[in-house]
Formats: structure tokens, sequence, C-alpha cells
């Protein structure tokens, strides 16, 4: 079995960090799962949504991956730039994955604008 799409977020964060306009504005905050407490400016949480197999009885066929991406920002401008930027860098087929937006949603909470991204992978 390959695990390439299990640890998919991993090799994104790589990508979406080696992005110029996105390192502009981030710097290096693209966190699994949590950002450390205090973290100020425009981040990114991403975290795998979900993970499936699909059998036949002759084995796996497919894999596909769900990766949400969380942009948090003091601004509603920023925070919406950095998704759109997200969105036009892993939307499409990349190094053989086909990465495709399947939902998207935004919310002021805890004083921060947050512009959610979920992609299918697969």
């Amino acid at each position: 079995m390959d695990i390439e799409k299990f640890t998919i977020g991993t090799t994104a964060r790589t990508h979406l960090l080696s992005v110029k306009a996105i390192s502009d504005i981030v710097g290096n905050r693209i966190y699994p799962g949590v950002a450390p407490e205090d973290t100020e400016g425009t981040f990114v949480v991403y975290e795998r949504d979900s993970y499936e197999l699909f059998n036949t009885k002759f084995g796996i066929y497919q894999q596909e991956a769900n990766i949400a991406y969380e942009v948090v920002s003091d601004t509603y401008d920023e925070g919406q730039q950095l998704a759109v930027l997200i969105l036009e860098n892993m939307q499409g087929r990349r190094n053989g994955l086909q990465y495709s937006l399947v939902d998207s949603a935004e919310y002021y909470k805890e004083k921060k604008y947050r512009q959610v991204l979920l992609f299918k992978i697969n």
C-alpha cells in the first residue's frame, strides 16, 4: 500500500511554502493541526479531514484523502488573498495527484478572519 495520500499534508505544506507569494505572507507559519499559542500575523493550519481506501476482492484500487486548510488572519482582505493563492497553487494535477476543491467557507472567530478550503486528493 502506498501511503503518499495518507501523508499528503506534509508534501503539500512543502509545496505551498515554496511559492514565494505565499511565503511572503506567512513566512513558514503553515502548521499541522494547531498553531503555537500566541502565533501572530496571518498563518495557515491544515489537517487531514479524511482518508479512504477503496477495495475490490483483488485489493486496493484507489486511495483518497481530504485535506482542510484554514487561513487565519487579522484582516479579511489578506486572509482572502492567501486563500486565493492556496487555491491557485493547489487546484489541478500535481506530481501525479489530482487536487480538487470540494468545499470552502469563511467565518469570524476569536477576533480573526478565517477562510477554509477543503481539497480532495486522488
